[in-house]
């Protein structure tokens, strides 16, 4: 591939993806770290005309049928039962916020939990996929934007007598730095 197109291609891929880049970078360092953001969380005891079904999928549409009426949009990532027959919950994760189901003491009771995020806890949500299918298939093109990147940086200079020997020498430090880092975790 010609030098000049490969530079062009390696600058378009750069600007474009270096939002979600940092985006990603920032959020999976202090997520590394336990910084998660902050969530605000509300609490509501709903009346049932009859308890609760332990059936995911009932509890997915009863969840779905409660967010309706109190008008709050469905969370955007997927829903599961936490817990055994005894003592559960269904949970609903999602990137703007969450919502939780599970029965209170008397069966004709119900404890809906939503948390919503903050901007930063959204963003981390994000991260770890919670997103609506739009940035999961941003996600995924990211993924392979910087694998692309790297090839096409690593080929560069590879190309370029005057950092063959440098290029090649770090190549091989990563790939120990990898291996030693995976070795020891």
């Amino acid at each position: 591939m010609n030098r000049l197109v490969l530079v062009h291609v390696h600058l378009i891929f750069a600007a474009l993806l270096l939002p979600f880049i940092m985006m990603f970078a920032i959020t999976g360092a202090l997520y590394t770290w336990g910084v998660k953001g902050s969530v605000e969380t509300n609490h509501y005891d709903i009346v049932l005309s009859q308890p609760l079904k332990y059936e995911a999928e009932y509890l997915h549409q009863w969840l779905e049928d409660v967010l309706e009426i109190k008008g709050i949009n469905r969370p955007s990532g997927q829903g599961k039962m936490k817990g055994d027959a005894e003592q559960y919950s269904y949970e609903w994760s999602g990137s703007a916020h969450d919502a939780s189901v599970a029965p209170s003491n008397d069966p004709l009771v119900a404890h809906l939990t939503i948390e919503k995020s903050s901007y930063y806890h959204y963003l981390v949500q994000l991260h770890k996929g919670k997103g609506g299918i739009i940035f999961k298939i941003y996600a995924a093109i990211l993924a392979i934007g910087l694998v692309f990147l790297a090839i096409t940086g690593v080929v560069m200079a590879l190309n370029m007598p005057k950092f063959r020997t440098l290029t090649q020498r770090y190549l091989i430090a990563g790939s120990f730095m990898f291996i030693l880092a995976v070795l020891l975790s």
